[in-house]
């Protein structure tokens, strides 16, 4: 069943011709915004005309059901649509009460715990409606404070836990003075005026309970008993003095980077450029100055209009993984990126699986890299994996059997390098990933075994490993794989070897002409520094061939290696582009004027008619050049 096949056809929706087409798009896009704000908007148009209060009539089950799914479905795939927690807030609370309003806060924080705005609407619902005991509010404020009280414009949770706190115990209570003396400390923007406050409280403490003890040992030397009250006065004042200073320093300096933030809110769309580098700089100077609470905080803020984009996770994972020891909120951290960050960018995921195998958890690890190898990705990473948790042994007797196994159509196939005999994979790590190669990932496979012979074997046997496999056809498009094998004989300066993968790659292979070149150039400096003159001189017939297959504007006829390219498609493709070219080198004529009637000389006893020309308006069409690169 589609996504929301019970509730498509429902009654209370027949006014809504939107309403199925809408749920059939988020069945077949989860990621269909604009679907989802569709349903959103119909669903508040329904509730409208429903309440709780007696007022209207109540609502039916199906709407119920109906706003649960929509909205717990959408939220769950985008918590950080915040201003939709806001809608889910007031539609349940007017269809089903406070107490249904107060359980979506808790989903809420439960999935955006670094919210502002909804741990602010959440404060204020339960103390306007005292929906909760005294304790359990002033633990709901203690875990708001916690979350997001280091945000930089985060004064309205804290005032209202002040006012709140007042109401409770005081103005002048040693409650209200804790909250403000943790206040003094944070960069805030409303810094100033919690100083203020701080002023009017402190005639009513002792210099004990306004200056932490290990602190106030620092100041003075004389026994807390001995001071007498101007000393205890001046020692406050000089204290607190230095702690608006700084206050006000990491206040101004922060609001540098604040300003240059121009965005805050989720997003879909691609981040700009210059907002990554706006929190980057600011991440910069927070990690700078160490204090680490203070740089989770920003982190959490930057993911919100950052989340769609890899940058600000791996840095952020990163950071965690060097500071933190608390395995299940790193773990955490990993899921929630895995929510955002699409799937065409597997890097957060290869270091999730990293993370896994650091813990000892390899088959957590191996679910992660099995996941990416099922979308065509991480080839490479797996086998990596599995070289690092197997025996030599068996990982080099799986990597033969996984090469072998290329050959589908010669299932007996023997290549040099195997010692074993050409078989299917025996160990069941590369049989999973034998059933998953495609033709391109084939390759990537071909090209990690090749590097890792490479790194430990002569160069006779890993000559033999390449000259065995090159032929594979997912091997010729394979820029990698070419540009490892004439690096490998670069290594040995095998000029010979050099230039039969040069007249292979040229004649055969598919991939870009500017890598082909590149290997050219190589060639042509190796040639010219490890062999003699007689030998240059013997070759350079072959280095003139090489120069003119790069040259975009040699003609056809002089470039062997595009002439054989083009005869695999028959002899009509060679044909059509020399006569295209007209003896012009490297210039395509796309039709050549020509004679429709042409005068018959032996016809002397009449008048002929003036001649006639097809194509001669082309004669002044712009010179169209060949496409070098798409040949």
């Amino acid at each position: 069943m589609s996504f929301g096949g019970e509730i498509a056809d429902s009654a209370i929706f027949q006014d809504y011709p939107l309403w199925k087409p809408s749920l059939e798009r988020v069945s077949e896009d989860v990621n269909e915004v604009d679907a989802w704000d569709q349903l959103v908007r119909i669903l508040e148009s329904v509730v409208f005309g429903y309440s709780n209060d007696g007022t209207k009539p109540k609502p039916p089950p199906e709407l119920l059901k109906s706003v649960t799914l929509v909205f717990d479905s959408f939220l769950g795939r985008f918590p950080l649509f915040f201003a939709f927690w806001k809608n889910y807030v007031a539609v349940s609370y007017q269809l089903e009460g406070l107490s249904a309003a107060i359980k979506v806060f808790d989903k809420a924080l439960s999935l955006a715990p670094y919210s502002l705005d909804i741990w602010s609407d959440y404060l204020s619902v339960i103390v306007a409606n005292k929906a909760l005991p005294v304790e359990a509010i002033r633990a709901a404020f203690e875990e708001a404070c916690s979350s997001v009280g280091r945000q930089y414009l985060s004064h309205p949770v804290w005032d209202a836990y002040l006012e709140w706190e007042a109401s409770e115990s005081g103005e002048s209570s040693s409650e209200c003075l804790a909250i403000i003396l943790r206040l003094l400390e944070l960069p805030l923007h409303q810094y100033a005026k919690y100083f203020t406050r701080f002023y009017e409280l402190k005639p009513y403490f002792a210099i004990t309970d306004l200056i932490p003890a290990d602190r106030l040992a620092t100041l003075t030397a004389t026994p807390i008993d001995a001071l007498d009250v101007d000393t205890s006065a001046q020692i406050i004042d000089d204290y607190f003095n230095a702690l608006f200073e700084s206050t006000q320093k990491g206040t101004n300096e922060r609001w540098a980077y604040e300003s240059a933030i121009k965005e805050f809110d989720f997003s879909l769309n691609e981040v700009p450029a210059a907002e990554l580098a706006a929190w980057e700089a600011y991440l910069d100077y927070e990690e700078l100055n160490g204090i680490t609470d203070q740089i989770r905080c920003v982190y959490e803020r930057a993911l919100v209009p950052t989340a769609s984009s890899e940058v600000i996770w791996k840095r952020y994972l990163r950071w965690l993984l060097k500071t933190s020891t608390d395995h299940e909120d790193l773990e955490a951290v990993f899921k929630r990126c895995h929510i955002f960050v699409p799937e065409d960018k597997p890097e957060v995921r290869f270091m999730f699986a990293r993370y896994h195998e650091k813990l000892g958890a390899l088959d957590a690890a191996k679910a992660v890299y099995l996941s990416l190898l099922g979308k065509g990705v991480g080839v490479a990473k797996y086998l990596g994996f599995l070289e690092r948790t197997k025996e030599e042994k068996v990982f080099r007797d799986g990597c033969d059997a996984l090469i072998n196994s290329l050959y589908p159509e010669q299932p007996k196939k023997k290549a040099k390098t195997n010692s074993n005999g050409a078989r299917l994979a025996k160990d069941a790590d590369f049989v999973e990933l034998q059933n998953t190669l495609t033709e391109q990932t084939s390759a990537m496979a071909v090209v990690y075994v090749a590097r890792y012979r490479r790194e430990r074997e002569n160069s006779r046997d890993c000559r033999n490993f390449f000259t065995a496999h090159y032929k594979l056809p997912a091997l010729r498009s394979c820029t990698a794989f070419w540009t490892l094998f004439f690096d490998f004989e670069a290594s040995q300066r095998n000029t010979a070897n050099m230039y039969n993968i040069l007249e292979y790659v040229c004649a055969q292979g598919q991939i870009p002409i500017t890598t082909i070149n590149e290997m050219i150039r190589r060639y042509l400096q190796i040639v010219s520094r490890c062999v003699g003159v007689s030998v240059l001189a013997s070759s350079r017939l072959d280095l003139v061939k090489l120069l003119l297959e790069t040259d975009s504007e040699a003609p056809t006829h002089a470039r062997h290696f595009l002439k054989q390219r083009l005869s695999q498609q028959g002899d009509e493709p060679v044909e059509k582009r020399l006569a295209a070219e007209n003896g012009h080198p490297g210039i395509v004529v796309e039709k050549r004027p020509r004679l429709v009637n042409p005068v018959d000389p032996l016809n002397v006893f009449e008048v002929q008619s003036l001649p006639n020309f097809k194509h001669a308006e082309k004669a002044t069409a712009p010179i169209v050049y060949p496409d070098v690169e798409s040949v």
